[in-house]
């Protein structure tokens, strides 16, 4: 719930923004009627930077636009037509301005078409005065997510996923009407483009309130419309280790992970942007493979061997689907191949050779592993013994890596040492060096006279 709504302050904070100062100098100049409108007035009134800006245009001005993008040093394109609508855009430092032409005979029947209450709010700055209906002020200040209309999501069922991210990214709440209406047509979100999914998914698992929109997705019915590979998970009893079913448990690790990793307590690590995507994304798909591979053995334990491999068959399937990035999808496949390995070390007594091993095939993406697995402990509640068992191999981990470089030490030989000790160009000179490489990653081999004494000892006679 916002404190209160003080339309002068957000006035003053529009009119100093120096994008839009410039968008309002031009428009005043040429005698164009221009309004900022939507997600930009809102953040304003709420106190936040806006991301993108939105104006609406009573008429179509190619001359004002053509001015404002040679003065912002860029140009304006077309984005075509939407709901009968002409769009153009300009971008600007990162900025996105998008301009639209008038829809309806009014600002107040152009207000009216938008997608939800807290959006429906215009500024016009030649008259100095906000525009919204009665509802939009009140839900803002409510912290209130509700549709302007039951037709909203028919218009746009992307809506469905926007009013969630609002969730997480506002810390807002939909009302109980939006969340039925939301419920009732969430099979429309199978027409809308992946790109755009994307995209919200995206901003909601990078957001500082993942679990706000995350936990809906899955008690809504919503996860299963936009990735049916997980619907075998929903009542997949997992055995005396769980809490919950496959399903809730990949929500509820994909969250804590996040958790985990904005602390940056535990597990020393400075995440990025791309690293939230991959934690949300591995949490979500890290089980996929349990259904097809559970076994009760003749105790009545349930086990799934070899789902980590199946989960990344899965997760792959899902992944080409949807337009991600290579370097998340392929990190993301990584991580649940490998998400076993470390809980796995803390049931026996692994040797620093397996530790360099792990760290080594990991690479860049040994600590998301490393909070992936802790984040698979505390969501199970399996109590503060084996937290510390597995917090003491981390620390293992992170020691080795301070004193050296496990992912990408130098090599100790190349291909011209052993030339040079009388060897002949030819195969085995390749594995002859990747023993050696495989042994310097396990701390058998540590200096150069270490690798030559080997290699005379194993490959000459």
């Amino acid at each position: 719930m916002v404190q209160s709504l003080d339309l002068r302050e957000a006035e003053g904070r529009i009119l100093s923004d120096p994008i839009i100062g410039r968008v309002f100098k031009e428009a005043s100049e040429r005698g164009v009627r221009i309004y900022l409108v939507g997600g930009a007035v809102r953040d304003f009134l709420l106190g936040r930077e806006p991301k993108d800006y939105d104006f609406i245009l009573e008429d179509f001005c190619p001359s004002f636009l053509r001015r404002l993008g040679d003065t912002m040093r860029t140009t304006y394109f077309p984005l075509g037509k939407g709901r009968g609508e002409r769009v153009f855009r300009l971008v600007k430092d990162g900025k996105v301005l998008d301009f639209t032409l008038m829809a309806g005979r009014s600002l107040q029947e152009d207000l009216l078409r938008r997608d939800f209450t807290i959006n429906a709010i215009a500024y016009s700055p030649q008259q100095r005065r906000f525009y919204a209906p009665q509802r939009a002020l009140e839900d803002l200040k409510a912290g209130r997510i509700d549709l302007l209309s039951p037709k909203a999501l028919l218009n746009d069922p992307l809506r469905i996923l926007r009013a969630l991210r609002y969730c997480s990214t506002i810390g807002f709440s939909i009302t109980k009407r939006a969340e039925e209406e939301i419920k009732r047509q969430k099979d429309l979100l199978k027409k809308v483009a992946k790109e755009r999914i994307l995209m919200e998914l995206d901003e909601i698992i990078s957001s500082a309130s993942p679990e706000r929109a995350l936990r809906p997705l899955a008690s809504w019915g919503l996860l299963e419309v936009l990735f049916p590979e997980m619907e075998p998970l929903k009542g997949l009893e997992q055995g005396e280790y769980h809490q919950r079913d496959a399903f809730l448990h990949s929500v509820e690790v994909a969250i804590k992970a996040l958790e985990i990793a904005r602390k940056d307590d535990l597990i020393p690590f400075t995440p990025q942007r791309e690293d939230y995507l991959v934690l949300g994304y591995t949490g979500l798909f890290h089980d996929l493979g349990k259904p097809a591979t559970r076994k009760v053995d003749q105790d009545g334990r349930v086990h799934f061997y070899g789902h980590p491999k199946v989960s990344k068959e899965l997760a792959l399937r899902i992944m080409k689907r949807y337009p991600f990035p290579s370097a998340v999808r392929e990190r993301v496949l990584r991580l649940v191949e490998n998400h076993m390995r470390p809980l796995t070390l803390t049931t026996g007594n692994p040797t620093d050779r397996a530790l360099r091993r792990l760290i080594h095939e990991m690479g860049e993406d040994i600590k998301p592993l490393l909070i992936f697995g802790l984040a698979e402990i505390e969501e199970k509640g399996r109590g503060d013994g084996e937290r510390g068992a597995y917090l003491g191999l981390c620390q293992r981990i992170l020691d080795l890596m301070s004193k050296e470089d496990v992912i990408h030490p130098p090599p100790l030989l190349r291909g011209q040492d052993l030339l040079d000790m009388g060897f002949s160009p030819g195969p085995a000179i390749g594995e002859i060096l990747r023993e050696v490489r495989r042994l310097q990653i396990e701390g058998e081999l540590r200096t150069k006279e270490d690798a030559i004494n080997f290699v005379r000892e194993r490959f000459t006679h």
